[in-house]
């Protein structure tokens, strides 16, 4: 497990550490599948210096938005109908989404993209499903920096 991904599940819940430690494991076994058949996106992310170790903390961070940040920022959206924001939608005895919870999950949303953009990452990178589709996105986003060059 990557230090990025222990600092990122410290908190959380088990159950929750343990899915989104299963996922960056099996998006790493697809990178190693994609490796041994030399796929040439992943042959051009490695020739501009995506190590394994780069590749598993993108993986981190992409399955930590997926279960973590992804959901909460999708229950902070308001509806056209005003559901969670003008008209409070209450979850069992303790959740209430409104418009108050909705501006704090906003902050913590934009507090995770700040720290992915500060990092120089492309958020692209955070909406992938699997790891072929992460590595596609990787390969897109440094043949466009080579064409800003």
């Amino acid at each position: 497990m990557s230090d990025v991904l222990k600092v990122l599940t410290q908190r959380l819940a088990p159950p929750l550490q343990a899915m989104i430690k299963e996922r960056v494991e099996a998006m790493m076994r697809q990178i190693v599948y994609l490796d041994d058949k030399r796929d040439p996106h992943l042959e051009m992310v490695k020739r501009h210096g995506w190590s394994k170790e780069h590749l598993e903390v993108i993986c981190s961070l992409n399955s930590f938005y997926q279960f973590v940040i992804g959901p909460l920022a999708s229950s902070a959206r308001y509806t056209r109908t005003g559901l969670g924001g003008a008209t409070p939608i209450l979850y069992g005895d303790r959740i209430v989404f409104d418009a108050a919870r909705a501006r704090k999950l906003q902050v913590v949303e934009a507090a995770f993209m700040a720290l992915v953009g500060d990092s120089r990452l492309d958020e692209r990178l955070l909406y992938a499903n699997h790891a072929d589709d992460l590595v596609y996105n990787l390969a897109k986003i440094v043949a466009e920096h080579d064409d800003h060059e």
